[in-house]
């Protein structure tokens, strides 16, 4: 008996419930694989697209079958581009779905087919074609401070600790103060006249009183003191999740977009959020009494104490050619960007 396909694309309107599949007329009974609808929904920060296909006029399931849906950026479905999900074995005419988490990227097209195997024949639904633009907002509020959905495990502020706008350099903290100052030293520094005289945060009792902590209290914090709400300073973490997770591309100080000022356009690469950035201007740093390195180079505090040396905190340092995560002494006065769940 010879077994033949017939492809059928139906397209069912994500808005209503799917009916079943129902068995079409075939001389031989052979499988009816349609492709159905591509539905989506999102979760705050977590999307998930359904592809919905389903196989009927089955003569006899075999014990060993697979059915489901591929999908891909190419229309021929090549190999390296595409994706094949397995639905539940579970034999049924009626649809099957299956899920897409956090894995398409926004505004590209893909297409997508339903599948159905035995042991001996390999058989495709009609191809149809989505398109998921991710629909969060880019910017959102805090206690009145914006912040930028990056899709990393925080979200970022538009704009440091004492700025107005994403350009502005704000102000120079030393790491665990929350008050500025108009030149940083050890002799004047809050938990310490030395790098072996601490007096918090500190693991090592080569440098001073030990009470083992590792990461600033809140009101030690300048980002939670200065804005309040869920406001904090970053983790150095989670700082090396933004340098990992997304391309920084350099403006000199003669570009317009940031009108003149040095840094670093900070564009996740994350599915869903390509089209957000942040600023981060080239600040330098404060020691005494002037600032230094500004235009050049930027230095943003953590709130991670460097446990193999506790005189120095963990920051983000970059400039026109590097971006990494280092350390600077605790004294020293940096610029904060704050992040916030």
């Amino acid at each position: 008996m010879k077994r033949l396909i017939l492809l059928i694309p139906v397209f069912i309107v994500s808005l209503f419930i799917l009916p079943g599949c129902e068995e079409e007329k075939t001389e031989a009974k052979s499988p009816i694989i349609k492709t159905l609808s591509a539905e989506s929904e999102e979760k705050g920060v977590t999307y998930i697209v359904s592809l919905t296909g389903c196989i009927s006029g089955l003569e006899a399931i075999a014990l060993d079958f697979e059915c489901g849906i591929e999908y891909s950026t190419d229309a021929s479905f090549s190999k390296d581009k595409t994706t094949r999900l397995r639905a539940d074995n579970e034999y049924s005419e009626d649809p099957y779905t299956v899920n897409i988490i956090n894995g398409v990227t926004s505004g590209q097209k893909y297409y997508y087919r339903a599948y159905y195997i035995n042991q001996l024949m390999l058989y495709y639904g009609g191809v149809k074609d989505f398109t998921f633009t991710w629909k969060v907002a880019q910017n959102g509020s805090e206690n009145g401070y914006e912040y930028i959905e990056l899709g990393l495990n925080v979200r970022w502020a538009s704009y440091n600790v004492g700025a107005t706008k994403p350009e502005e350099y704000g102000d120079y903290f030393a790491w665990g103060e929350t008050e500025t100052r108009g030149g940083y030293l050890w002799g004047t520094y809050k938990w310490g006249f030395a790098y072996n005289d601490l007096n918090k945060y500190n693991v090592n009792s080569t440098y001073g009183t030990v009470d083992n902590k590792t990461t600033l209290d809140p009101e030690d914090d300048v980002a939670h003191v200065k804005w309040g709400g869920s406001w904090r300073m970053p983790t150095m973490e989670e700082q090396e999740e933004l340098r990992r997770n997304c391309t920084w591309v350099w403006y000199s100080s003669d570009n317009t977009e940031f009108n003149g000022i040095a840094g670093y356009k900070v564009i996740s690469n994350m599915n869903g959020y390509t089209d957000r950035f942040i600023f981060l201007p080239t600040a330098g740093w404060l020691g005494e009494p002037s600032i230094i390195d500004v235009s050049t180079r930027g230095n943003y505090w953590s709130s991670s104490l460097r446990t193999d040396f506790p005189g120095g905190a963990h920051s983000i340092m970059f400039d026109s050619k590097h971006v990494v995560i280092s350390s600077d002494d605790r004294s020293l006065g940096l610029p904060v960007r704050p992040v916030c769940p």
